[in-house]
């Protein structure tokens, strides 16, 4: 890789800083024909963004570009370090990376035998040019022809250490007005071996469910100190909304109907994915089906490579109700809309048809989702799938660690529990 010269580099640090500067940097898509971005550990498909500093173990970035033409595009990514609040740190590229700034994109294959012309790029990192040195929350961003202003995407992901023992247990609330409904995560952290000069201020814990960002909990300190344990044994802080068993389809085959689908066709050069009618599931029993807590797995039944052979469907979404909401308006809510409520997968009412309805161009896989209604800044699962203490949800303890020696959230350990038993 050619080296840059002082002033390039100097001019792209301050690009970087220009486009985000302070604020917090979210999973984002900028260009319209940029589909299905994923960000996994490799191996694990179905697996949070997360690796530690010290193992063998590497990331992929992996998303597609539709275009009847499939010609590439020139594609260039850098790695920002961020606070554990996901606005960039104030380290230097060369305090958190050892290697280059800026590095092409030059793993690309297009699709084969799909009606969707399109290319998928791929990144595996660490690499030869890129190793890490920090650990911490970092972003990889993906821009075009060599111009850190246009952004195509941007992607989370965790570099994490190993330094102290987290002991974890999922239940269901011990609040008497909650336990049918909430579950609680209880822990404790031993730091015994590593030295955290006031653990009351030195340390911030986050704790999210299946890894959303809309729902998490921080700013939990602890109940007691007990022989360099730290114990985080609440009622009420640590609870959260056990919500229901994802609702799922599968379409990894696009010419026979799966248990969720209703019918398929094949119109305008393209398959159409008809859901079987869906509702309300609050005031439902619970009805455990093993889900994979929000995550998408991209494939297909005919494919080799599943990055180019699963081919791009149109999959109709239809929730039944009698009437419209009227405390708020109706979306798709999943991992793979980054559990953001976004224009992108909100339904429209039909008053004809008493129903609600929308059209998501979707790769072929199996998909977990839920519906949620937005009102305002306030999203909810409750009025749509209801809580119900029995479902299996994955929760994932961060410890970040930031004292007066540190310039950044360095983010000491990571722990994954579930509710199942």
């Amino acid at each position: 890789m050619q080296k840059k010269s002082i002033s390039f580099l100097i001019s792209f640090f301050l690009g970087i800083n220009l486009v985000f500067s302070q604020e917090i940097i979210y999973n984002q898509v900028y260009k319209e024909n940029i589909e299905t971005v994923l960000l996994y550990k490799e191996g694990f498909e179905i697996y949070y963004p997360i690796i530690f500093l010290d193992e063998d173990a590497k990331l992929i970035l992996s998303f597609d570009e539709i275009d009847e033409k499939q010609e590439s595009k020139d594609y260039q990514y850098t790695i920002i370090h961020c606070n554990s609040d996901w606005t960039p740190s104030d380290l230097m590229f060369s305090e958190y990376i050892d290697g280059f700034e800026e590095n092409d994109i030059d793993d690309f294959s297009t699709s084969f035998s799909t009606f969707c012309k399109y290319l998928n790029y791929q990144v595996k990192f660490p690499n030869d040019y890129i190793k890490f040195t920090k650990s911490g929350n970092y972003i990889i961003k993906v821009y075009e022809n060599y111009d850190v202003e246009d952004v195509v995407l941007t992607k989370r992901f965790y570099i994490a250490e190993n330094l102290l023992k987290i002991d974890a247990t999922v239940k269901k609330a011990t609040k008497p007005s909650l336990m049918d409904y909430y579950q609680e995560v209880d822990f404790s952290i031993d730091y015994s071996g590593y030295k955290i000069k006031n653990p009351l201020s030195d340390l911030k814990i986050i704790i999210m469910q299946n890894n959303r960002t809309d729902n998490m909990i921080s700013e939990l300190v602890p109940k007691y100190i007990n022989n360099n344990v730290l114990e985080y044994n609440y009622d009420l802080e640590n609870t959260f909304p056990a919500v229901n068993e994802f609702r799922y389809f599968d379409v990894k085959n696009l010419k026979f109907s799966t248990e969720k689908i209703g019918n398929i066709e094949y119109k305008d050069n393209y398959y159409h994915i008809y859901l079987r009618d869906e509702k309300i599931r609050s005031t439902e029993p619970y009805l455990f089906n093993k889900d994979i807590n929000g995550i998408r797995f991209i494939n297909s039944n005919i494919g080799v490579d599943q990055s180019t052979d699963a081919d791009y469907c149109f999959v109709h979404f239809i929730f039944k109700r009698d009437f419209p909401f009227t405390d708020g308006n109706l979306y798709i809510f999943s991992d793979f809309t980054d559990w953001k409520c976004d224009e992108k997968y909100k339904l429209e009412y039909n008053n004809e048809l008493q129903q609600y309805e929308t059209v998501l161009f979707l790769k072929q896989g199996y998909y977990n989702y839920y519906y949620a209604l937005k009102s305002g800044e306030k999203t909810s699962t409750a009025v749509t799938e209801g809580n119900f203490y029995q479902t299996e949800n994955d929760y994932i303890i961060y410890v970040y660690q930031n004292d007066s020696n540190l310039q950044y959230d360095r983010l000491i350990a990571v722990k994954i529990c579930s509710s199942e038993k």
